[in-house]
């Protein structure tokens, strides 16, 4: 009976030292930081999801970057057109200029003047440009002194527009009185009221570029 009781009092020893073994294996496979993953409140703020939600700002932040780099881009090449345009805008006013300057005895001063000064500062204002874009040296001067001439160049665009919409009738007895000297036609007069919905469009858009230069 003393040897039952002894084999019973080992076997119920040797179950409670397996028990034993297996709680401790369970609880070593379960991390001790496991909060750090999974809150008890359900919440969901865990170190993983940090993670998640740094990875997502970093390709935010990466797809921004990638965004503003072709906006820029675009708007360098907007830019570099608007240089090219007003190049060759101020090429033929200066043409048009010298032409009625040196071909005629008696030239008509006012339009020489104009296109000769507005071409004058179109192609000086590209030029600065055109050589900030060719050398690192000077990169910044040259459209520094372009952005900083282009607001004073929109508002004399503007002023002719204000010009033009409050005495139109004086800007066609001056085409009509020096359509000889400006190499115009007999009917100047008459084109030129059908083309100023024209002129006033390409004021606008020439006023609209020297300002967001």
């Amino acid at each position: 009976m003393s040897d039952t009781n002894s084999c019973s009092c080992i076997l119920l020893h040797t179950v409670k030292s397996i028990a034993s073994g297996y709680s401790a294996l369970e609880s070593d496979d379960i991390p001790a930081d496991n909060n750090e993953f999974v809150h008890p409140d359900g919440s969901g703020s865990s170190a993983w999801t940090k993670e998640r939600q740094s990875q997502q700002l970093d390709l935010e932040d990466v797809h921004n970057s990638r965004k503003a780099g072709r906006c820029s881009k675009c708007l360098g090449h907007l830019i570099k057109g608007l240089h090219v345009i007003d190049a060759s805008m101020g090429i033929a006013m200066i043409v048009y200029g010298s032409l009625l300057c040196t071909q005629f005895d008696e030239p008509a001063m006012a339009a020489v003047l104009v296109c000769l000064l507005l071409g004058g500062i179109h192609v000086a204002t590209s030029a600065f440009a055109i050589v900030s874009y060719a050398t690192k040296r000077c990169s910044r001067c040259g459209l520094l002194v372009s952005a900083y001439t282009a607001p004073y160049i929109a508002m004399l665009y503007l002023t002719m527009i204000i010009a033009l919409l409050f005495d139109s009738s004086g800007f066609f007895q001056y085409l009509n009185d020096h359509k000889e000297v400006m190499y115009l036609g007999e009917n100047v007069v008459e084109n030129m009221k059908r083309l100023m919905p024209l002129v006033y469009t390409v004021l606008s858009i020439l006023t609209l570029l020297e300002s967001l230069r």
